[in-house]
Parts: C-alpha cells; sequence; structure tokens
C-alpha cells in the first residue's frame, strides 16, 4: 500500500488547481502551513519533488504534472460520486461544478450566480476556470459536470452543446494607429499586424474563422493568452487586435484605445452550454440548465442587464426561490 494518503492528494491538487497555498488553505479551512505539511508529506512518502516554488514562480516539475493529472482525475471521479449519491438520498446539500472561460468568469457569473443562489441557497457551486479547450478537458476528465464557454470545434461523439447568448467582439488600435486616419477596407486589415489570443481560444477561433469568409488574411504577429498583454501591446501601436467590449471598455472610454469602423465585418462569438454525451446530468445540474434558459438573451450584454433587473427584483427572487 502506498505511504501516501487521498487527504495529501486533495490538498496537492488544490495547491495547484488554485495556484496558491493560501487559497487551498482557505478551501481546506486549514492554516497555511498545515497545507504546506500536507504536500510535503505527499513529497516525502513519493521520494520526489513535485512543485517548483519562488518568489515569481510556481510550476510542476515532471513527476508533478503527472500526479496532478491523476489527482485531478480523482477529485473529479470524487464529485460524480457525491452528485450520484445526493441524486438517491434526496439530501437537501447539493454541490455542482461548473466550466467557463476567465472572460465570462468576470463578466457574467457574478450576476449569474447572485440571482442562482437566491434560487437555490442549498447548493455549493464550484467554478472551474480556463480557455474553451481546457473546460472541455475538464467535461472529460469529469471535474466539470456542466460548462459554459465560447463555441470552439466541438468532438461530436464527446459533447453535447445548445447555445446560450454571443459575445460580439470588436476590432480596436492604438489612437496613433494609421488605421484612424482614413476610411478602412477589409483589404486595409491584409496589411498590418494582428495581435491575437491563443489557440486554445473561442474568440481567436471565431475571429479568425469570420476574417476568412470576407477574404482577410491576417497577419499575425503576437499570440498571447494574456488580454492584459494583447492590449498592452495595441497600445505601443504593434498592431491591432479583437476583444469583447467588456474586455476593453476602461481604455475605450479613456481613449488609450479606440474601435476600428471597418464596414461588412461584424464579429461575434457564440457561448455554448456544453456537457458531456451519453452522461446523465444530476438532477442539481438540470436544475442548473433549466434556470440558464429562462435567463438567457440573444446577446451577453442583454443576459447581464437582464440579470441585474432580477437582482434587483426581489419579488422575482421571493416568488421564485
Amino acid at each position: 500500500m502506498p505511504n501516501y494518503n487521498l487527504n495529501q492528494l486533495y490538498t496537492f491538487y488544490l495547491v495547484v488547481a488554485n495556484k496558491s497555498f493560501s487559497k487551498a488553505a482557505e478551501r481546506l479551512c486549514l492554516t497555511e502551513p498545515a497545507v504546506s505539511i500536507q504536500v510535503k508529506a505527499l513529497e516525502d512518502s513519493l521520494g520526489c519533488k513535485l512543485l517548483l516554488r519562488s518568489p515569481k514562480r510556481f510550476g510542476l516539475t515532471e513527476m508533478g504534472k503527472v500526479i496532478f493529472r491523476y489527482a485531478e482525475q480523482l477529485y473529479g471521479l470524487v464529485s460524480e460520486l457525491d452528485a450520484v449519491i445526493q441524486r438517491q438520498s434526496g439530501a437537501r446539500n447539493a454541490f455542482l461544478s461548473v466550466g467557463t472561460t476567465k472572460f465570462l468568469a468576470s463578466t457574467l457569473f457574478p450576476q449569474l450566480l447572485n440571482v442562482y443562489l437566491h434560487l437555490e441557497p442549498r447548493i455549493s457551486v464550484r467554478i472551474e476556470e480556463g480557455s474553451s479547450m481546457k473546460i472541455i478537458d475538464g467535461l472529460a476528465e469529469g471535474s466539470v459536470e456542466l460548462a459554459i464557454i465560447g463555441r470552439i470545434p466541438y468532438s461530436a461523439n464527446l459533447v453535447e452543446w445548445q447555445e446560450f447568448t454571443t459575445v460580439a467582439v470588436y476590432p480596436f488600435a492604438s489612437p496613433s494607429s494609421h488605421l484612424l486616419k482614413k476610411s478602412l477596407t477589409i483589404a486595409d486589415l491584409n496589411k498590418e499586424p494582428l495581435i491575437v489570443r491563443d489557440r486554445d481560444s473561442a474568440i481567436r477561433f471565431n475571429t479568425i474563422a469570420k476574417m476568412s469568409t470576407v477574404s482577410i488574411k491576417p497577419k499575425v504577429m503576437i499570440e498571447s493568452g494574456s488580454t492584459d498583454l494583447i492590449k498592452e501591446f495595441v497600445k505601443q501601436n504593434r498592431g491591432y487586435s479583437f476583444l469583447p467590449w467588456y474586455s476593453i471598455e476602461e481604455e475605450v472610454k479613456s481613449g488609450e484605445l479606440v474601435i476600428l469602423e471597418v464596414p461588412h465585418l461584424k464579429v461575434s462569438t457564440p457561448v455554448d452550454i456544453v456537457y458531456l454525451k451519453g452522461k446523465e446530468l444530476s438532477v442539481d445540474a438540470e436544475r442548473f440548465l433549466k434556470f440558464l434558459h429562462e435567463i438567457k438573451r440573444p446577446t451577453l450584454e442583454e443576459t447581464v442587464e437582464h440579470l441585474n433587473r432580477l437582482n434587483s427584483n426581489q419579488n422575482y427572487l421571493i416568488r421564485n426561490g
């Protein structure tokens, strides 16, 4: 039998998933030193280092990556078992794991969960954030049951999906860009360097797909998974980019960035509800799915505005709670 235990694996999983000992300690209701002791005990029992730690770096050794992958799968199975037990026993306390992108986590989920948790106060919700591709991996591995993500090419053999809403994506540039000094055409963008999200991003996939339909062959100069880094490069006038309004609203209002007006170029990213094909959803996932269909609107902005109205409508919350 191994010298390590499931508590040590779970603690290690939470530390890595949150990239923080303090956040893991908060989730476990332990002190940070106690979490460190658990991880050190796991390393000692395995006879190898799992984490690479320094003031400016948090990473995994090769063995750490292997252990984390299995710990993540174990956590998904435990979560699934918990859901089955609750469904069979009719327990009042419930748990739901939902995957989403960082963009939607910051723009949609605060309002979404505020309404839903008023209606379903018994439920606990865990949010896993990442690129659309990473969240699909989470569905396959069992760490999330439902996903709300930007659309990417899905495997029809793996998942099912339903459209939830859409996100408009806008081309933007630095105020000093020469693109602002003339009336733009589609052909002008063929000559300009493009700064884009990484290849796992739904925004990137849908933007490039739309550009190809209007004969734009973008000159991709920089790829990044960081929205802040993309905006910084655009501010430096290294090229133009595409992002949703919520991501660039402050900079546009302050004059640091400018929306480009390009006739006949309208880009949007569908946002879908995704779940594993052929797998029965828990009762709580079904209830959440029903709620999503009730509150969805054609665009993300309209959906958020609708949720804000519901948040301020105590009669709705009381009547439906």
